[in-house]
């Protein structure tokens, strides 16, 4: 990490990426203490792309301003600037692709990395409150997101630069924990079940498909059957089972991480599939999941604040606060 940014610091131009397995989306962001400014964005389909050298080519002689650094957020655990993309086929080095782009640095960073570094850049208005609990100034953060796949951060307060700074983690490959009553649906899924091969796209549609039986094969057959059943909650048994069962784990995962990190600077939820059916979030019986822990326990958890990201943007602002402070 540098040293903490100043008021007085003039801004810092900075190309910025969120690379997914579906998207990939650049933007050229302005960076002055710890504000961002995204001043031009585009989307690019990961799966027509071989390399991002071209779309960062094409962003950066899209502007006449001097891009000197560049920090991209991708899933994936990464070392000495250098990951294998999951979800795509690609293993993105950063100091190669700096080079070969012109750019004087170009720093990788885990993706929920890059929310850990956004979340306080937001306004309220992008952020949903599920339980106000009690706020502790310079407490950790945790962060969980569904999307492609799961992902999580911790993100904790730095003294020393006097800014909060996320930890990468792949917390969403771990065991997923199931009840007694959900031994069915347990072995429906396989002999070892990871977090997010339920909490993901592709868990809402494996959870259909056990909800389902023989029926909806036209929603079971969807290239992406996940937004089809969210669609359907309303109208279809099997989906609404589906959904609500996403929901309850989604509930369940965020407790044990929490107790794990007693995160009273807030919990935050991220991901498209959560933005997209908040419905699902502000239910009384999620937070009763969420608070489901034995009575010793239950008050701290009631303290801890919860809350659900809006914004699709918050790794874009998080990765251009990152190529400031990182690069």
């Amino acid at each position: 990490m540098k040293k903490r940014l100043l008021s007085k610091d003039a801004a810092h131009i900075v190309l910025a990426g969120d690379i997914g397995g579906t998207n990939t989306t650049l933007a050229i962001a302005a960076v002055q203490n710890k504000k961002v400014s995204l001043l031009r964005v585009q989307r690019f389909s990961s799966q027509n792309l071989s390399s991002l050298e071209h779309p960062i080519k094409e962003m950066l002689s899209s502007t006449s301003k001097k891009v000197h650094r560049a920090c991209l957020a991708i899933a994936g655990p990464i070392h000495n600037n250098r990951v294998k993309v999951t979800n795509l086929p690609w293993v993105v080095n950063g100091s190669s692709l700096a080079k070969k782009t012109g750019l004087q640095s170009c720093t990788l960073i885990n993706d929920f990395q890059a929310i850990g570094f956004g979340v306080d850049l937001l306004p309220k208005k992008d952020i949903v409150t599920l339980q106000k609990g009690v706020r502790q100034r310079h407490a950790p953060k945790a962060i969980v997101g569904a999307g492609t796949g799961l992902g999580k951060s911790i993100v904790v307060y730095d003294k020393e630069v006097q800014m909060y700074v996320p930890l990468p983690s792949e917390g969403g490959h771990g065991d997923l924990p199931f009840t007694s009553a959900e031994q069915e649906l347990s072995s429906f899924l396989g002999v070892r079940v990871e977090q997010e091969m339920v909490l993901s796209g592709k868990g809402i549609a494996r959870l259909f498909d056990f909800f389902r039986g023989s029926c909806y094969e036209d929603i079971a057959r969807a290239k992406d059957p996940a937004p089809l059943v969210a669609h359907a909650y309303s109208k279809n048994r099997a989906a609404r089972q589906a959904m609500d069962v996403f929901a309850c784990f989604y509930a369940r995962v965020l407790k044990n991480f929490c107790l794990d990190t007693l995160p009273f600077g807030g919990a935050y939820i991220a991901g498209g599939i959560a933005a997209k059916n908040t419905y699902l979030f502000i239910k009384k019986k999620w937070l009763n999941e969420f608070c489901a822990v034995r009575k010793e326990l239950r008050g701290e958890l009631e303290k801890i604040p919860v809350y659900l990201i809006k914004n699709y943007s918050v790794s874009l602002y998080g990765a251009a606060l990152a190529a400031r402070v990182m690069s």
